[in-house]
């Protein structure tokens, strides 16, 4: 079998960007004094940590945002064989990786007062997103916040990758944590036995498989910061760059053979963008424009064969499968050179069926707006339709997968690379 299944993650994957929902204000933790403030990111940014001024207890915060990237690194693959035992031949491909740009900036004003000094509480780069808070405040006269720990993720693009129901803040020695000392009682107050002490956590919503983050927080805040909380919404991912397939050389024609008859404008144009080459939307453009003559024309008689779509003695028309059929039940030197054309003619309709069925679904439609373009997208393309209406993987797909591409050539891997995504999609669902 060469079927693979690549687990509940690709379906989180997918999920993420699509839950687009609104941004949600968190409970503030702190004390009940100071006036409400919120201080959101820019559009397109993310918290990534706070800019404080601390004394004796946090005097001001202001939020510090980072900027989502979506990145192709290039790498190359040499020889090797794959889960299924297949021969994947050397070759470069792009990867899609997430993260974020530049350092975190501060997009906004400080919340609170002018005591303290600088200081910055700001999640690792290998985890540069803030998905929870925990807080505690402290204070007689008035219940200022005193510390503040950050839990980390990385760019997930939505899918969860914390545990957020855990207690992050109890890590030692402690990690992405600004604490003053404890209640010294040199603030309007009294002795530390008179304080009154609170705490909490602001975490974001992190349900059915779809985790927000971070954009910005909100708070109340006067002399002192006197509480403060997550506002939490969709990590919203720029495009994914367009990931380019490379040119490729059409293979050397085998001797003896037929010489290769002239392209029809569609024919040239699909052959254009398989190589990535830059005339292929000039050439699209006027595959479009020529409407039907710019295909191909039925194909002619071959041998003892009179048609590839002729009728019976009931006069119905046969498809070009079933003059292949009669061919090879003939022995015909056709029979070959109608299989193939057969061949073709199922996978290109499997190929506009399974693009049809992922394009009725938002999810569906992100996952093969992932694909590259080519080889890849039209192997997950083939791969939707077999696996339409399937919850077991099966003999049928395998020869649909092993009859993919040329054999020994890079097109092959690449087209079988999208359909298995396909199909394991399918079957997750």
């Amino acid at each position: 079998m060469h079927l693979r299944l690549i687990g509940i993650p690709l379906v989180m994957l997918l999920m993420a960007p699509l839950a687009e929902a609104q941004d949600r204000v968190m409970p503030a933790v702190g004390g009940p004094g100071g006036g409400r403030f919120e201080a959101r990111c820019p559009s397109g940014q993310m918290l990534g940590g706070f800019e404080l001024r601390v004394g004796d207890d946090v005097d001001a915060i202001r939020p510090l945002c980072r900027t989502l990237a979506v990145n192709l690194v290039k790498i190359h693959v040499n020889v090797h064989r794959d889960l299924h035992d297949n021969l994947v031949p050397e070759h470069d491909e792009e990867r899609v990786e997430y993260g974020v740009n530049g350092a975190a900036i501060a997009p906004t004003d400080w919340y609170g007062g002018g005591g303290g000094s600088v200081k910055f509480l700001t999640c690792p780069s290998n985890k540069p997103l803030v998905s929870a808070i925990y807080v505690e405040a402290e204070g007689v006269d008035t219940v200022i916040v005193n510390r503040i720990t950050l839990l980390c993720e990385v760019v997930s693009g939505g899918v969860p990758t914390e545990s957020r129901d855990r207690k992050f803040w109890e890590n030692y020695p402690l990690e992405n944590t600004i604490q003053g000392p404890n209640y010294n009682k040199t603030h309007p107050g009294g002795f530390q036995s008179q304080a009154t002490e609170t705490n909490g956590t602001s975490i974001c919503p992190d349900s059915n498989n779809h985790a927000t983050k971070a954009v910005g927080i909100s708070g109340r805040s006067g002399r002192w910061l006197d509480a403060v909380g997550l506002i939490c919404g969709d990590e919203k991912l720029p495009p994914t760059p367009v990931q380019a397939v490379g040119r490729t050389k059409a293979p050397p024609p085998q001797p003896g053979a037929s010489p290769t008859p002239s392209l029809t404008i569609c024919q040239a144009a699909r052959m254009a963008r398989a190589r990535n080459s830059p005339a292929a939307a000039g050439l699209e453009a006027q595959c479009r424009a020529a409407g039907a003559a710019g295909e191909p024309p039925p194909v002619k008689a071959v041998e003892r064969v009179k048609s590839t779509q002729t009728s019976d003695t009931s006069g119905q028309d046969r498809s070009i499968c079933d003059v292949a059929k009669e061919a090879r039940a003939r022995n015909s030197p056709a029979a070959a050179g109608l299989e193939a054309q057969c061949q073709a003619t199922r996978l290109n309709e499997l190929a506009s069926r399974g693009a049809e069925i992922a394009n009725r679904d938002p999810m569906t439609i992100e996952l093969r707006n992932r694909q590259s373009e080519g080889h890849v997208r039209r192997g997950f393309d083939i791969g939707m339709a077999a696996a339409e209406g399937q919850t077991q993987p099966g003999p049928g797909k395998e020869q649909i997968r092993d009859s993919l591409g040329p054999e020994g050539r890079v097109e092959k891997y690449q087209e079988q690379t999208g359909f298995d995504t396909a199909v394991d999609f399918s079957l997750e669902r």
